[in-house]
């Protein structure tokens, strides 16, 4: 039986200033005879219990950059720290972990299966990761944190409720319930407001803030609107792959 490799960050994570950071980072793609620089060395480093915005125009590799720091894309080039500890390179096993409970995603489409209920779908996370044999054991525990997190965005009476009964606005809730069920340490966010009225979007904001606010959580989020990005801690713009940090006020003029 194969010995499971520890994450690296459980072993002396230390009081790192930085909960995640990028240093280096590049990344290309190569379409026929062209080669496009999506990102050229990112430097980045995000603190704990902070949100942190990026900005830029579609194209402008900000989702690349989520992605990358999330580890559903790997750099060409650089580096990605957790806690201080290097995750690129590390054994599959150390990425799927730290993908599994050290980070959670939030979609501009959601991404929710139009099969399971507003519950199953928030459980999800729980039911993928484990054996059927720890699942028996934990399911009472588990569904009971699920509704809980629908409590906490305020869809509690909707647990029943499938996809396709639920609004726009709703179902981002959902998908914010279920980024948090494994209690990760960041929620990476792409344009988790982009795909909703502006009413709707207010309310997704609100939440954000009073998630980071209350339990003191993570964000990264990369988005088009300014009226998120204005809520953020620290913004930087993104453009043709260069990041820069800069203050609100200059993207909204």
């Amino acid at each position: 039986m194969t010995t499971p490799v520890e994450p690296p960050w459980t072993e002396n994570p230390g009081d790192a200033v930085a909960i995640l950071e990028a240093i280096g980072v590049k990344k290309s793609y190569t379409t026929g005879r062209t080669k496009l620089n999506v990102l050229q060395g990112i430097d980045l480093a995000v603190a704990k219990g902070e949100i942190l915005g990026i900005v830029g125009a579609s194209g402008s590799g900000k989702s690349t950059l989520l992605q990358i720091l999330g580890l559903l894309d790997h750099p060409d080039e650089g580096r990605v720290l957790f806690r201080g500890k290097d995750i690129i390179g590390r054994e599959e096993s150390v990425q799927a972990a730290y993908r599994a409970e050290s980070v959670g995603f939030i979609f501009q489409f959601y991404h929710l299966l139009p099969e399971l209920s507003a519950l199953e779908n928030v459980m999800l996370p729980e039911m993928i990761r484990k054996s059927p044999a720890e699942w028996k054991a934990a399911e009472t525990a588990i569904k009971k944190r699920a509704e809980e997190l629908l409590d906490v965005v305020r869809l509690k009476d909707r647990a029943t409720h499938h996809p396709g009964e639920l609004s726009g606005g709703e179902k981002q809730r959902v998908a914010i319930a279920r980024a948090l069920m494994n209690k990760p340490e960041v929620l990476l966010c792409d344009e988790p407001t982009g795909n909703l009225d502006s009413r709707t979007s207010r309310e997704v904001v609100d939440l954000i803030l009073d998630l980071n606010r209350n339990l003191g959580q993570t964000f990264v989020i990369v988005t088009h609107e300014m009226s998120l990005a204005s809520k953020a801690n620290r913004v930087y713009r993104i453009d043709e792959g260069i990041l820069t940090g800069s203050d609100i006020h200059e993207f909204v003029k």
